[in-house]
């Protein structure tokens, strides 16, 4: 999101397979608190690892990895859309 500016309005396409097309507006930017993840006794902390899938360790967490993650699905993406022998390869 640090490429947009309040008020910017982009476009992405969802789900290659149905073709669903979503328009963002960023309306505002709010500031992530990681307090219902670290306190236990949050009253928000059970439905925030629930929401997360069930565990999350933030000193777990490796930008490195999820970065390489990014990298390889972008170029899986782009290696099976795309033109095979005069015929459109979804």
């Amino acid at each position: 999101m640090l490429d947009f500016e309040q008020g910017a309005v982009f476009s992405y396409q969802y789900d290659f397979g149905n073709g669903w097309r979503h328009t963002v507006l960023v309306e505002e930017f709010l500031t992530l608190s990681m307090t219902p993840v670290a306190d236990l006794v949050d009253p928000e902390h059970t439905e925030t690892i629930r929401w997360c899938g069930g565990h999350f360790d933030p000193g777990w967490f490796d930008l490195s990895i999820v970065l390489k993650d990014v990298r390889n699905a972008n170029s899986l993406a782009s290696q099976a859309v795309g033109w095979h022998d005069g015929k459109l390869r979804p």
